[in-house]
C-alpha cells in the first residue's frame, strides 16, 4: 500500500475487466485532479510509477485505489462498500464489453445505488462497441460511459507524460473526475 494514515472519507475505486486495459494508468491519471489523500495500490508500486501523487495534506476527502484485474471475484467487496465510487476499466471489444456487463452486474446486485463509472480504453486499437455501449446503457441506466481513445502517451509503461496527452485523453479522464466527485458528493 502506498500512502499515508490519512484516512479519507471516499475512494475512487479502479477495477479492471482483465489484465492490461489500463486499470493502473486510470487509476494515476484519477489521483492528479482529485488531490488524492491515498493511494491504495494492489501491486505495491506501479501506480506511483506510472505518475500516481497521494497530497495527504490536501484535505480532498478522496483516496484512489488500483484494484488490478479484480472488477469480479475478489474486488466486488471493495467495488460496493458505502465509500466506493467504483469505476471498471475495460477494453474496447467485444469481449471487454461481455466482462464489464458482467462486473456491473455484480455491482449493482451488491448495491443497488451504486452509480459505477465504465471507462471503455481503446487498448488496440478502434473498435466498434457501439451497441455493446447502447445495451449497456438500456441496461443500467444509472451507469456513466467514458471512452479513452487511444494515445501513445499511455501505451509505453512507467511515469506517464501528462504534457503529451491528446485533448481527447484529457476530456476523457476529466469526465470521469467530474462524474466521480458528483458521485462523492451526493449529486
Amino acid at each position: 500500500m502506498t500512502g499515508t494514515s490519512t484516512v479519507a472519507a471516499r475512494t475512487i475505486v479502479v477495477a479492471g475487466t482483465a489484465g492490461g486495459v489500463g486499470t493502473t494508468t486510470v487509476a494515476a491519471l484519477v489521483s492528479h485532479p482529485v488531490g488524492a489523500m491515498e493511494l491504495l495500490d494492489h501491486t505495491s508500486g506501479t501506480l506511483v510509477s506510472r505518475g500516481a501523487v497521494a497530497v495527504p495534506s490536501s484535505g480532498s476527502g478522496y483516496a484512489v485505489q488500483d484494484l488490478g484485474a479484480h472488477a469480479l471475484g475478489q474486488g466486488i467487496l471493495t467495488l460496493v462498500a458505502p465509500t466506493a465510487i467504483p469505476v471498471i476499466v475495460t477494453s474496447s471489444t467485444i469481449a471487454g464489453m461481455t466482462d464489464a456487463t458482467a462486473s456491473l452486474r455484480a455491482i449493482i446486485a451488491a448495491n443497488p445505488a451504486a452509480a459505477p463509472i465504465l471507462v471503455v480504453a481503446d487498448v488496440f486499437g478502434r473498435r466498434d462497441v457501439s451497441a455493446a455501449s447502447r445495451g449497456i446503457r438500456m441496461e443500467f441506466g444509472q451507469v456513466t460511459i467514458v471512452f479513452l481513445p487511444q494515445d501513445r502517451a499511455l501505451a509505453a509503461g512507467g511515469l506517464i507524460q501528462l504534457s503529451r496527452l491528446s485533448a481527447r485523453s484529457r476530456q476523457a479522464i476529466d469526465q470521469v473526475v467530474r462524474r466521480a466527485m458528483a458521485i462523492g458528493s451526493g449529486s
